[in-house]
């Protein structure tokens, strides 16, 4: 016969089913220009929208490779909400100096990166016999809240962050699906201004973004005029046509910047001025303009010399 207490005890159990059970990891795979596969796994869901690979994070991947002699190669990189963390590993495999890949410090959302680093077989050196990241690996996870003291990622880039100047900062940011944080433009914008190395280095942070609610498409580009009234920043439309005239372009295979077929195997089609278009919206149902739920704008931010 069950006890008083017992009966008091069952009132205050969760039901069965109470609960939603935890969703399963998915894992995404990406192509690089050389043949090879890199594949990310993502949390099965956050509120932080973690779970997903976004569009601009599929695009910025490959404009990294197909830009990797000017932008990565032997560079210290910085992503920004990076979420699985996918451009940060291939500009990683594309030889960058340092990669720090941030993300909220969310546990499970830097548990997830570091398990991505962890298990990236193209990037070297990603694990040690100490069960832990080796001081030779081109990438690091760290938590980090926009806007916040940048102490914290100048401590992978720098033995003494305290002697560490200006110049010698992170050379490129990456900023992929960010902007339709509205409320975080200030905190985006500080961190841009603490982070991106000062002239004579040529240094830049590459804003991609898709418009996925486009009835609030001059919101999202409103975190531009943050930039352009603080007066110190450039910022201007990626044009790869001309990008790929004036740079380099990628040694693998030949390809270049502004070529279709660069684009094709991701279901990208590359229209010119900045801007892609995804052969599907990322969500189905929902509402507004179709061909700008599909469409990737890239931009890029400069300080002025």
């Amino acid at each position: 016969m069950a006890s008083e207490e017992d009966d008091i005890s069952a009132l205050f159990e969760d039901p069965e089913g109470f609960y939603e059970p935890s969703k399963p990891y998915t894992f995404k795979e990406y192509q690089m220009l050389c043949g090879r596969h890199l594949t990310v796994r993502l949390v099965g869901h956050n509120p932080l929208w973690g779970h997903h690979l976004w569009q601009a994070g599929i695009v910025i991947s490959r404009y990294l490779e197909l830009r990797r002699h000017d932008l990565v190669e032997g560079q210290t990189i910085l992503e920004l909400g990076a979420g699985a963390g996918l451009p940060s590993l291939v500009a990683a495999y594309c030889g960058a100096k340092k990669v720090v890949i941030t993300d909220y410090p969310d546990l499970e959302l830097i548990e997830n990166i570091q398990h991505n680093i962890n298990n990236c077989e193209l990037i070297e050196s990603p694990f040690n016999g100490a069960g832990t990241t080796s001081p030779t690996t081109p990438a690091v996870a760290q938590g980090y809240l926009w806007g916040s003291d940048e102490k914290m990622l100048f401590q992978h880039v720098s033995t003494d962050i305290h002697q560490l100047r200006p110049r010698d900062r992170f050379n490129t940011l990456i900023l992929a699906d960010l902007l339709f944080n509205h409320s975080c433009h200030e905190s985006l914008f500080r961190t841009i201004e603490g982070t991106l190395a000062q002239p004579p280095t040529a240094a830049r942070a590459l804003v991609f973004f898709t418009p996925y609610r486009p009835w609030l498409l001059d919101k999202d580009l409103a975190f531009f005029d943050l930039l352009k009234k603080d007066g110190r920043f450039e910022v201007r439309r990626i044009d790869t046509e001309h990008s790929a005239q004036t740079q380099h372009p990628l040694g693998d295979n030949g390809e270049q910047d502004g070529s279709q077929s660069a684009w094709a195997d991701l279901g990208v089609e590359y229209v010119g001025g900045g801007e892609w278009h995804m052969n599907k919206v990322m969500f189905e149902d929902d509402r507004g303009d179709e061909r700008l739920r599909r469409t990737v704008f890239g931009y890029e931010i400069k300080r002025k010399r």
